[in-house]
């Protein structure tokens, strides 16, 4: 439910506004806020951080974050902000990195309850810090996740270097089998060599047989032919 629209120009000031609620409105009730520049929309930094402050008629302090869609910002009236029945003083502030800005003081009505009851009493409420601890939570939660991710890529990573090693033996190995092979292989080369060298021993002897047949045979034929004849003494 939106209870206040406003319009504060950093630039120029403005009149003091006043919002109403009802005391112990909770999470029920936003306001409705433009930021301008001298009549131009205020262009918000980037990263910024943009919060409601409130000091309330006790005197308590709150600092609440906000929503906002460029210069456009969502600030809600939450249930601390109307514990204390009264007056409010309330800003718009914008924080970015080391730089501060905040818009003119407008104020919160609260309206005192018509039945108290056993509502919860004004206190302290800072929210920005309530925020701040929930994105540690979150945190914590994201570096869990991570955990487990790391020690699931540090499996992966152990799974995969014993594959690996694996792999490497089976290579080693496969590299002594091949080794083995080439020295087979160059002992069969080497019978070879032998082998062939015995057969150019046999076929060169069975050439120098056959010159002995041929002159053998010839000189049969010479003394059959009467070429030659034997003489006595």
């Amino acid at each position: 439910m939106v209870v206040g629209r406003l319009v504060f120009d950093f630039a120029r000031h403005s009149v003091e506004k006043t919002i109403r609620v009802k005391q112990f409105d909770s999470e029920t009730r936003n306001l409705l806020v433009v930021l301008l520049n001298d009549g131009e929309p205020y262009e918000m930094p980037e990263g910024a951080i943009v919060r409601i402050e409130c000091k309330k008629s006790d005197g308590e302090e709150i600092l609440n974050d906000c929503t906002y869609v460029e210069n456009l910002i969502t600030a809600e009236i939450t249930e601390q902000m109307t514990a204390a029945a009264g007056y409010a003083e309330c800003a718009i502030s914008v924080y970015e990195k080391e730089s501060y800005i905040a818009s003119w003081t407008f104020n919160l009505k609260v309206d005192t309850a018509v039945i108290v009851g056993d509502k919860i009493a004004s206190t302290i409420e800072y929210k920005a810090i309530i925020n701040a601890l929930q994105e540690v939570e979150k945190s914590k939660d994201t570096v869990e996740e991570a955990t487990v991710l790391a020690a699931t890529a540090m499996k992966t990573a152990n799974d995969t270097i014993g594959i690996a090693n694996q792999v490497k033996e089976e290579a080693t190995a496969a590299a002594a089998a091949s080794q083995e092979a080439v020295k087979v292989a160059t002992a069969a080369a080497a019978k070879a060599e032998n082998y062939k060298g015995l057969i150019e021993d046999i076929y060169n002897n069975i050439d120098k047989l056959n010159d002995f047949a041929e002159e053998a045979w010839l000189d049969k034929s010479y003394l059959g032919s009467g070429y030659l004849s034997e003489t006595t003494e």
